[in-house]
């Protein structure tokens, strides 16, 4: 049996499946979030989402180069993880229901490349009270997208949508031109 040099290495630093198994899917979707938002050195970027995609798309966005790096989300585990990358996090839950509104403050109007890292798992703020324990509301990250990103800019969205959707703010996208980049 001959094995590739990649086996070999996995072979001698003798790690499981389990271990390599974040190869395969979160940190190359992280990397493609950062990718196709085309995150350059320098940029203020912002990853909605601290989870696992998230941890990877704020680490690869850092690997780029970018100057600062907002990690959004409403659990504090996750964003300590992502604080320890060199993130500057924002709870929603904490800082109150604008995180779009935050980034604009902290970039000085400026907005920031926004990558959208959980997709149609999304909870957030309805408008009308919270609405996050539990209740999916992925339109919500995608309004917050539109108001925190910086005019001209592409949002990244590597995380997954899987169904029609009303009242998407397309409208918000068109008067900031920004251009939105997925694939599957």
């Amino acid at each position: 049996m001959t094995l590739t040099k990649t086996e070999v290495v996995i072979t001698k630093i003798n790690v499981s499946d389990e271990q390599v198994l974040f190869l395969s899917d979160v940190i190359p979707t992280g990397y493609f979030g950062a990718d196709i938002a085309n995150v350059q050195p320098g940029d203020d970027v912002a990853v909605f989402a601290a989870d696992r995609v998230g941890y990877f798309a704020v680490m690869s966005s850092l690997l780029r180069g970018a100057a600062r790096v907002f990690s959004i989300d409403h659990w504090p585990a996750r964003l300590e993880k992502t604080k320890a990358l060199g993130a500057e996090i924002i709870n929603f839950d904490e800082d109150g229901d604008d995180p779009a509104k935050k980034i604009k403050e902290l970039t000085k109007g400026r907005g920031a490349i926004c990558i959208d890292a959980v997709g149609y798992e999304a909870v957030g703020h309805s408008g009308n009270g919270h609405d996050h324990k539990g209740v999916p509301n992925p339109l919500q990250v995608i309004t917050w997208i539109t108001q925190a990103a910086r005019k001209y800019s592409t949002v990244g969205i590597p995380g997954a949508y899987g169904s029609a959707y009303d009242k998407f703010p397309l409208g918000q996208l068109f008067q900031r031109e920004l251009n939105i980049k997925m694939e599957w």
